[in-house]
């Protein structure tokens, strides 16, 4: 009976911690994107669906691929680990593994843009190649330009993840504001004259002023930034043990964006930038649920696995489970209902039509099905991180991309750009399925060897 409360008592206490860090960081995010919604609106009022604009959004994802591979993998790679060893009372060699990992990613991020920035022409030559010789080349050196914004933004995704496992939640996620409010300024000043560069010049300022607002925010938590390579120790293999199946996931994951837009690349003119325009509504929507909820749990479910408090951790996924469904579903229809409200509202001013706004909101409707798999999949997929046990979610991100080829093959013949985010809905709906059986099985069984574990002494004669 005392155990049950105690876990109950437990339970209890990180759902309400979890809830408030999910509100702090769902404010502080909504703010974000509702700079970055007023940055769309200026985009599509001096762009429409033209040119200039579809080779920034090719080159912004490609930025945006290498971002995700590379940066953001380290985190649930991290984290887990970071959190054992500050649990144990042993903040130097947290430190010490904080600062190995940085010089780690530094170097990859660095010899991953130079590398980059000399085939460019090349490789965006293949991706989209009926973008014609001149949009190519607008494509690649906006790129190019951007590559600066790769490192930046990369250790600042590092250094976020860090400020999150200190439960320090609102000043890792105010930083990303500074991207949309510069791209915001430089249009306003230079967008006319400059076109598509002030685009590229307002983000590279934006990653300058992202990486100083996070590094002072270290600073002032008496947290060094400086890398330094200490050596292959136990807690760094066991961050790449982890690390080297994250990275492949989320090259497998995060090429399903740059695949969506190559193959709409293939259809008439505008396509990529319809395709965005509705993936920015539905970006904006989920991601305010998605970056709260999976920034808020990943700390949380590792101080409990690192508990093996496995009673905790089933109560507190069960309730965030139910949570997410009762908001989210309704929502979805509210906004199936409203999606040419949606992008009127948004978009249809300037250079964006009124036929601009029937084609995004066709597209936008397929694309608002997936929020509830999409939200949900985020709360299982850090569960299954905070288990070290990102090999399972490589193997998912095999199968989604396999699916989603396979989808965007079948569905483009029949609706175009539209089936392209049908297939996307469809492939998280799949990818939810298929990780929801896995942690379920994971759970148990470990639940069943700490039991088992817990119970040997007293069997002992």
């Amino acid at each position: 009976m005392t155990t049950f409360l105690r876990h109950h008592w437990h339970s209890r206490s990180t759902n309400r911690r979890i809830l408030t860090a999910t509100a702090t960081v769902g404010a502080t995010t909504f703010a974000v994107y509702a700079a970055t919604a007023l940055k769309e609106i200026f985009v599509a009022r001096l762009f429409g669906r033209g040119d200039a604009l579809e080779a920034y959004l090719v080159a912004f994802a490609a930025q945006q691929f290498l971002i995700q591979v590379l940066a953001s993998s380290f985190n649930p790679a991290l984290i887990p680990t970071y959190i054992h060893l500050r649990e144990e009372g042993r903040d130097e060699e947290a430190q010490r593994l904080f600062a190995s990992v940085g010089a780690w990613a530094g170097t990859a991020l660095l010899i991953s843009c130079i590398t980059l920035g000399i085939f460019a022409g090349p490789l965006f030559g293949l991706f989209v190649h009926r973008f014609g010789p001149d949009k190519i080349a607008l494509t690649a050196s906006l790129f190019t330009m951007m590559l600066p914004a790769i490192v930046l933004r990369g250790m600042g995704k590092l250094w976020a993840a860090v400020l999150n496992s200190r439960e320090q939640f609102a000043l890792a996620a105010a930083a990303p504001m500074w991207t949309p409010v510069f791209i915001i300024v430089f249009l306003f000043v230079a967008g006319r004259q400059s076109g598509a560069y002030a685009l590229v010049e307002g983000t590279v300022a934006g990653a300058i002023a992202e990486a100083a607002s996070l590094a002072l925010a270290l600073w002032s938590k008496h947290v060094s930034l400086m890398p330094r390579w200490h050596g292959m120790t136990p807690e760094f293999r066991r961050v790449m043990e982890q690390y080297t199946p994250m990275i492949a996931g989320s090259i497998l994951m995060s090429a399903t964006v740059l695949v969506d837009q190559s193959m709409a690349a293939l259809l008439p003119r505008g396509s990529v930038a319809t395709l965005g325009y509705a993936n920015n509504i539905t970006f904006f929507i989920q991601s305010v649920a998605y970056v709260s909820l999976s920034t808020a749990v990943l700390p949380f479910f590792s101080q409990m696995i690192a508990r093996n408090d496995w009673a905790a951790i089933s109560h507190t996924l069960r309730t965030w489970s139910s949570l997410i469904l009762l908001v989210s579903v309704p929502i979805t229809l509210g906004l199936l209902l409203g999606s040419g409200f949606v992008v009127r509202i948004a978009y249809q001013r300037g250079s964006f039509s009124s036929a601009d706004t029937l084609e995004v909101a066709r597209v936008l409707r397929f694309y608002l099905l997936q929020i509830p798999f999409y939200v949900m999949g985020s709360l299982v997929v850090r569960v299954i991180s905070s288990m070290r046990a990102n090999a399972v979610l490589m193997w998912v991100a095999a199968g989604s991309l396999i699916l989603k080829f396979g989808l965007n093959f079948l569905l483009l013949r029949y609706m175009g750009v539209s089936g392209i985010a049908l297939a996307t809905s469809v492939m998280y709906c799949c990818s939810l399925l298929a990780t929801a059986v896995i942690l379920g099985r994971m759970i148990a069984s470990r639940r069943s060897l700490a039991l088992a574990h817990w119970r040997r002494p007293t069997l002992d004669p």
